[in-house]
């Protein structure tokens, strides 16, 4: 099925007949104009940076001709242009629910503090290895409506990389299966809060189906300890050794990436699809750059890449992989941990 015989939402249509605005003109605003432009709509973008192109200011007069408003994950919440379009009636909503109100097939949700990109690329190279068409979109680089203004096969299955800039406002996105890689201290500059931080990236659980959930044990712990609903059974765990589950030699051998390699195959074994399937796509796989890859050894001293990791809790994760001394090299604003 394509973008040209799917069904549009109703709200939908009827937001087409103003303007669309878009608040933001990078990757993810430049996909969602494509996508309003292949609908038949009207987009104009704004943004307050310095853009070479047609974005300008929102003010009160754009918020009074537009009828729906779609934000980049770099706004927040309470950013004065998208309180002045509520203010105006618009109907306000973010890149991933516009895109996801139209995608009709699976959707997999991919969120966690660390650990989100290696899952989502590996569960889209599985799927590809067993002949099933998927895409992985979002936070990965790709943005949903990007792919969908690409005319796609919008019944293949969409494993989404979603960041909590991508959720802390989602209402349309109904995920089909969630995974929730880990949680800890991070992104505290935008959410205010450990709590806030959380709640983002629970908002993705709360629209899903309740029954194709997975978490890892640090989600369930903090989840349940402010008070919101997250079901035990939705805690993947695991008593099988490296060697046992035959990934020994594939980059998925030792932690962080077997905790990611469990994620995947708590959905995949949901799916009923055959796990010795799963294991070949393990040792076919390579990480993208920057996530403890090997540079090279010089004067006995081996230099490894783990520039991705860019919070507390991923440098540990990163660090706990060596049994010898090291020495660590960063930079950069703190974001917690001690």
């Amino acid at each position: 099925m394509s973008l040209l015989t799917a069904q549009i939402p109703e709200w939908l249509e009827t937001c087409l007949d103003s303007q669309v605005a878009i608040l933001g003109a990078g990757k993810s605003g430049i996909g969602v104009k494509a996508l309003i432009e292949k609908l038949g709509g009207n987009p104009l973008l704004y943004d307050e940076g310095t853009h070479v192109g047609e974005e300008r200011l929102f003010d009160d007069s754009s918020a009074k001709a537009a009828g729906l408003v779609v934000c980049s994950p770099g706004f927040r919440h309470d950013h004065v242009w998208i309180e002045r379009a509520r203010q105006n009636g618009c109907r306000v909503i973010p890149e991933f629910d516009l895109g996801a109100s139209l995608w009709q097939g699976p959707l997999i949700a991919v969120t966690g503090t660390n650990g989100k990109t290696t899952l989502t690329s590996f569960l889209h190279e599985a799927f590809s290895h067993v002949g099933i068409e998927s895409f992985a979109v979002g936070n990965i680089g790709k943005p949903l409506c990007e792919l969908l203004a690409e005319d796609r096969n919008l019944e293949a299955i969409a494993v989404c990389e979603i960041s909590s800039f991508q959720s802390e406002q989602i209402r349309e996105l109904k995920a089909d299966h969630v995974l929730w890689t880990n949680f800890d201290e991070d992104h505290l500059d935008r959410h205010g809060s450990q709590a806030a931080y959380f709640k983002s990236k629970y908002r993705i659980v709360a629209n899903a189906r309740k029954d194709s959930l997975f978490v890892d044990s640090s989600v369930y712990d903090y989840g349940v300890g402010i008070g919101l609903d997250l079901p035990k059974a939705a805690v993947v765990t695991s008593n099988h050794s490296t060697g046992e589950m035959g990934l020994r030699g594939s980059v998925f051998a030792t932690e962080p990436e077997k905790s990611n390699y469990l994620m995947a195959r708590a959905l995949w074994l949901s799916l009923e699809l055959d796990e010795s399937l799963l294991v070949e796509a393990a040792h076919l796989f390579k990480k993208a750059p920057h996530r403890m890859q090997y540079l090279g050894e010089k004067g006995g001293i081996r230099f490894w890449d783990d520039s991705k990791a860019t919070n507390f809790h991923a440098v540990l994760g990163g660090l706990k992989r060596f049994e010898k001394p090291v020495v660590w090299l960063g930079g950069g604003e703190s974001k917690g941990g001690d």
